[in-house]
């Protein structure tokens, strides 16, 4: 996680006189483009929480790996069933996830798991995993992310672009949860709250956010990003759509082989689109061969209470 000091900063106004450059919104860009490898015995298999012991021989483990791939597809009465992710196989090359803060990193997080079977990680190497996921999230180059020594290994990018206007009230949250000492995801700041920080913090996220999408389409060629709008990902009508083409691009790198297409819109419905209680996942037991610590692995995403009003002035507006 940041440091407590990095949180601070960002909480604190600037020195009085500093003045914000401004130049005009622009709207999220479009798409741009679009496990195996096990050993036999005792495995660990890792979720995006914890740890998942699989005791199992090899005929058992063969077994329960395709429970995990048979599960991660559609079933037959249109719904689907998510099982934790395994171990990265040792060919893998991790692409980056990246975002601004404030833009759903930890549902890309869970998403990107269900799709691809693949453990994920972060810049913070929060589970241990280092190098051996399919994924690295991160805020970088913005200050809540962290550049990683050896960044130059990865050859590819996921980037989710959200809204500005929607991102920065978003990440002023977390960052009043965590002034609080509140549950990540639990209550969103007071409006009076919101604006205080506002106005002496709007101008500089906002370069903020345009350096982080900069950063990624400069850096990474056509062919090896992924560019997805938020508001494209958690959208009924073009969610599906987006996991598809998902499983296209994590598909392309090595050790991984993810979901059949036809079965991600399902996967989307029962990671993104969970409270529309349309369908999806039935949350029906693991097998009895697969033992696991911790929660089921389906994560719920924010649970914010508290008014959602986030005004903004003309002139910030027109930055």
């Amino acid at each position: 996680e940041p440091s407590s000091a990095a949180m601070e900063q960002r909480l604190s106004p600037p020195p009085a006189g500093r003045r914000s450059a401004s130049a005009p919104l622009r709207r999220a860009a479009s798409v741009v483009l679009c496990a195996a490898g096990l050993a036999g015995g005792s495995v660990a298999v890792f979720s995006s929480v914890g740890m998942i012991d699989l005791n199992l021989s090899s005929s058992r483990l063969v077994d329960a790996v395709q429970l995990r791939r048979r599960a991660s597809e559609a079933l037959p009465d249109g719904g689907c069933f998510v099982t934790p992710s395994v171990a990265a196989p040792p060919e893998i090359k991790p692409v980056f996830a990246a975002s601004y803060p404030g833009s759903g990193a930890r549902m890309t997080w869970n998403l990107i798991e269900a799709l691809t079977g693949i453990v994920t990680g972060d810049d913070w190497n929060s589970n241990g995993w280092g190098k051996k996921v399919v994924s690295v999230k991160t805020h970088y180059p913005h200050a809540h992310g962290r550049k990683l020594d050896w960044e130059d290994e990865i050859e590819r990018a996921f980037v989710v672009v959200r809204n500005p206007i929607k991102a920065i009230p978003s990440f002023h949250n977390f960052l009043y949860e965590f002034q609080n000492k509140l549950e990540n995801h639990s209550l969103r700041a007071p409006v009076n709250e919101w604006i205080r920080w506002r106005d002496h913090a709007f101008s500089g996220e906002l370069r903020e956010w345009r350096k982080h999408l900069e950063y990624y389409t400069t850096r990474f060629s056509p062919e090896n990003r992924l560019v997805v709008p938020y508001e494209d990902l958690t959208s009924e009508e073009t969610g599906p759509r987006v996991s598809k083409e998902m499983v296209r691009f994590f598909g392309q790198g090595p050790g991984v082989t993810p979901i059949a297409e036809e079965s991600a819109p399902c996967v989307w419905g029962t990671v993104v689109n969970y409270q529309s209680g349309k369908q999806y996942n039935p949350r029906r037991p693991l097998d009895k061969s697969i033992q696991y610590v911790g929660s089921y692995p389906i994560w719920p995403g924010s649970k914010r209470r508290g008014d959602k009003e986030r005004p903004l002035t003309q002139a910030q507006i027109n930055e």
